[in-house]
């Protein structure tokens, strides 16, 4: 072994670091400015994630690899004929941890097979968001071949 993991080294402590901290406050601040949508920032993908938070026909997911690029496709997205009302049903909340609920009244669940969290406000988006997780989920499951 080669570094600090070889024999014989001394243990030594290693701090944690935050990676692309400037995209997460991107994506943070997109967050807060767009309320018909959740956004996110994965470090690991280096990609911006947008989930609409309306009632749409069909899970809603867009993404892009700058705030800008994101910021163009969700207005492409909004602008695409049919977008209104479906609920997910109960069974979408499967593969999910208990539902748990903040001081604030937000709803929060993780998804047991990817680890990602979903927030919502209210029960109806909660569950629409869980939709579209699972099929996230299994599509990344796809393309990494699992």
């Amino acid at each position: 072994m080669a570094g600090r993991h070889r024999e014989g080294r001394i243990y030594s402590t290693v701090e944690p670091r935050r990676w692309d901290e400037r995209q997460s406050a991107w994506a943070a601040h997109l967050d807060r400015n767009t309320p018909n949508w959740s956004i996110i920032y994965g470090p690991w993908s280096r990609v911006f994630w947008a989930f609409a938070a309306w009632p749409a026909p069909r899970p809603l997911v867009v993404d892009a690899r700058t705030p800008e690029g994101l910021w163009e496709e969700m207005r492409a997205a909004e602008a695409s004929p049919g977008m209104a009302g479906v609920v997910v049903s109960e069974q979408e909340m499967h593969g999910f941890g208990p539902v748990e609920q903040d001081d604030q009244g937000c709803l929060s669940a993780e998804h047991e097979e990817s680890g990602w969290t979903i927030l919502a406000r209210n029960e109806q988006t909660l569950k629409r968001m869980a939709g579209v997780v699972r099929r996230a989920s299994r599509l990344r499951g796809e393309c990494d071949g699992r």
